[in-house]
Parts: C-alpha cells; structure tokens; sequence
C-alpha cells in the first residue's frame, strides 16, 4: 500500500518540480536524468496495471464491451512503457492470449482482432503529438524557436524551425525536443509538413532523432530537391525523411476542423464582399417579401444571412474594441432586423464572442471592484439578453459566484458602514446583483443585507432586477 500510495501521490501533479520533491523525499540516493525516468516509467506501469484491475470492468458478457476495450488500454499502454525495460515480447505473449478468447460478435472474431482493431487504432503516439504540433504550425499558432509549448502531456522545445515555398506548395519543418512529464523521457522529433492545392494535397512527415540522421543535412538536401526542380516534392520528401506521411484522415477531428478553419479563412474573406453586395441591393425586395409573409428564396437568403452575421461581429468587435455601447445597439438592431427579414442566423459564433467578453468583465471584477466596469458588466449582459442568446452559463455563473462571495459582500458592509462614495457604490453592487438575478442567482440575501437602503432600493426602478 506504502508503494500505492507513492504512485498516486507522484501522480497526482506530475510537473518538474513535483519530480525533484518527489525524488529528494523517496530515493535512496541521488539518481541520474536516465534513473529518474527508468523509475517514473516503472511507477506509470504499474498506474496502467491497477487501472487494468479496475473491477467493474472485469463483468463483462463480450469481449468488444466499452469496459473491457478500456481495459485492454491501459494493459497496452503498460506494455508500450515495458518495451524500453526488458527484452521480453510481451506484448506478443499477451496478443496470443488474446487470441484464444473468443467474441460473441461474428465480425469481431476473437481478443486479437479487437486487440488491434479497437486498442491499437485507439493509440496516441509521440509522432501524432507531433502532428498536432506541426499542424499549429501550419496555422502559426506554433512556438517561436528558442521557445516551449505545452501540448498533451509532454512540453515542446522548439528547436529548429523553417519555412519554404515551392510554386503553390507552402513548406513548414523543424525539430522539438519532447520531454513527457510523466516520464521524464526526452526524444528529439523532426517534422516537415507539406500542403498544396488548399489541403488536398497536405501531408506530415515525422522522424525521431536517433543519431543517425540529421535535420540540417535533411533540409538542405530538400533545399536542393526544390532548387533543382524536381518532379514530385512528396517522392523527394519521403525519400529523406524515410517515414511514411500523414494526412488530413490520421489527424484527430478537432485538427481536422482547425486546418479546414485556416484553409478556407482566405475564401470567405473574399467572398464577403460579394455577400454583403448582394444583401444590400436586394434589401427592399427582402422587406417586401417579409410583409407578404412568405419565406425569401435560399439565393437571397443565405447571402444575407451571411452577411448580416458578420456585421454583427463586426460591431460587437468595435464595440469591444472601442468600449462603444453605440456598436453594440447597432448590433442588437441588426439581430432584429434579422427577424424582421425572416432570415434566421446561426448566433452560436456572436454567443460565443459575447460568452468571452462577459467573462473577461468578470475576471476584471473579480480582480479588483470598480464601479465603472459594474456598469459595463450591466450593459454587455443586456445585450445579450436582448439578442436572446444561448450562453454556456456555468463558468459565468461560478465565476459571478465568486465576485458575490469576495467582492460583493464586502462592499455591502462598506456601504453599511456609511462613507462619501457610498451611492456609487451602492449603484455598481446593484448593478452585478441585477446579472446575478439573470443568472438565476437568488439575490435576497444579499438584497437583505442592504436594509438600510431598502427604501432607496425598492422605490427606483433603475435598481430593479
């Protein structure tokens, strides 16, 4: 149990310096960069075997089953970590064992076929955290060399890094150092990512560093590849890099929606100008056809539901941007004239912006109380309601939450206690008890506490919820 419990304590903050306390209170000695890893990739074996041991998904009537496939997970995932640490073939000596287990599923044959099928194809690796990295690389939301990124669970050293262009083909390489904080273990991963013809063409070439290879002879042998001309880039590119590429079909889905997001980012902007043409000529046919009543054909339709979109999170912008409660109401006014049109626009993009501005109202309060951003927290949270938007309310609420518990109730005892700057202290607590309310806050308590200027509170319209 002394052992359990020091695998779960390890485990509990895996960062640097929890490795270094760790190992100053629980080695016998002073252990090297290798010994410490040895010792943390043995510790994570035997995490994945307890999790392997997880009772409940030891019931099982079928071998495909969500728990017993999670299981064999974490058995694969302990095996993968044993690789370095023996000569065994264990995992072969498992995938036999597997065999010998039937499925009641005719297709899915026995434990060796969802072994592979389920378990392996479900697997992680290095090169595809690499994949991920050099795809925000692609995106330019990669680190800067000489710098570190924080991806998964391994910190990212940037290293080298290099763009190049060949006709309408955009180059991007370079080399991290990739140290799992799990672990430890440090490897150095060189990428080259290739897209052509707006990511139809796009491929990821990734190799660790073993020693016998280097990125700079890699480049430079590319380098010339491009000089020379040569006939297809992606031959000359696998034949460096040795490796196999990866697509846009190996990515994970919310990658695949990143890179599609760039790609196509430079379409719409050329394309807007053409919708908002089209919205603005035809803007009394439009109203024309909302006073019969009948629904505006999709040609005219989805141009201005586009364009109508778009200048809403323009002024939503600008008024951000500019601290303009005038761009804000012209953005409220173009939400109605939506409806007045009978065009329904997809406001989850316009939710969101306004989800962030109202939390970094909050976190500002919530940092320090000023009355002045009360009363924008007060405007923001009409608009949206006057927009009638669907938030995600929970972070919202637990962060107005905390403003009631530090922020609030403490400008209630000053307000009690009396003072010059009462009234307009007085006014930015009523102003955040009035989103609280609209948050489904029960402000009664806090309404109470104010008794000395209920009167004041309930007689003025302005400080009604």
């Amino acid at each position: 149990m002394a052992c359990q419990r020091c695998v779960y304590r390890r485990y509990s903050r895996p960062e640097a310096g929890h490795n270094r306390a760790f190992f100053a209170e629980h080695a016998a000695r002073e252990l090297s960069r290798a010994e410490q890893t040895t010792a943390l990739k043995l510790m994570e074996i035997q995490r994945q075997a307890q999790l392997m041991y997880t009772s409940c998904g030891w019931f099982f009537t079928e071998l495909s089953g969500l728990e017993t496939v999670q299981i064999l997970k974490y058995a694969a995932r302990a095996i993968e970590l044993a690789e370095d640490l023996t000569t065994d073939e264990l995992e072969t000596t498992f995938v036999a064992d597997l065999r010998k287990a039937r499925s009641n599923i005719k297709d899915y044959q026995n434990g060796e076929w969802i072994y592979n099928n389920f378990v392996l194809k479900s697997r992680f690796t290095l090169e595809d955290i690499i994949g991920h990295y050099a795809v925000k690389v692609l995106m330019r939301r990669g680190a800067r060399k000489g710098t570190q990124q924080r991806l998964f669970a391994y910190d990212l050293h940037v290293l080298e890094e290099d763009h190049f262009t060949a006709g309408n083909i955009t180059i991007d390489l370079g080399v991290v150092k990739a140290v799992s904080r799990l672990t430890l273990q440090e490897e150095e991963v060189c990428y080259v990512l290739l897209n052509r013809s707006m990511g139809e063409k796009l491929r990821c070439f990734i190799r660790k560093n073993n020693g016998d290879w280097t990125y700079a002879d890699a480049r430079d042998a590319l380098q010339a590849g491009i000089n020379a001309g040569v006939d297809s880039l992606f031959t000359e590119v696998k034949r460096i890099w040795k490796t196999e590429a990866y697509d846009l079909n190996t990515l994970l889905i919310d990658q695949r929606q990143e890179i599609v997001d760039v790609l196509i980012s430079e379409q719409k902007k050329n394309l807007l100008p053409d919708y908002f043409k089209i919205y603005e000529k035809n803007q009394k046919l439009l109203r024309t056809i909302a006073k019969l009543q009948v629904d505006a054909p999709e040609e005219l339709a989805q141009p201005t539901r586009i364009a109508l979109k778009y200048k809403i999170l323009a002024a939503i912008h600008a008024a951000a941007a500019q601290e303009s409660n005038a761009e804000y109401e012209k953005a409220v006014e173009l939400v109605h004239l939506a409806q007045k049109l009978g065009i329904t626009i997809d406001l989850t993009e316009v939710a969101s912006e306004l989800e962030k501005l109202l939390q970094d109202i909050l976190f500002r309060l919530k940092k320090k109380f000023e009355p002045e951003v009360c009363a924008q927290l007060l405007e923001l949270n009409s608009v949206q309601r006057r927009m009638q938007l669907e938030l995600n309310s929970a972070l919202l609420q637990d962060t107005l939450y905390e403003i009631l518990k530090t922020r609030i109730v403490p400008a209630i005892e000053k307000i009690n206690r009396g003072g010059p700057d009462v009234q307009a202290l007085y006014k930015a607590v009523n102003q955040v008890l009035q989103v609280a309310y609209h948050f489904n806050f029960n402000i009664k308590i806090y309404k109470d506490r104010l008794k000395p200027f209920e009167g004041e509170f309930s007689r003025d319209p302005e400080y009604w919820p």
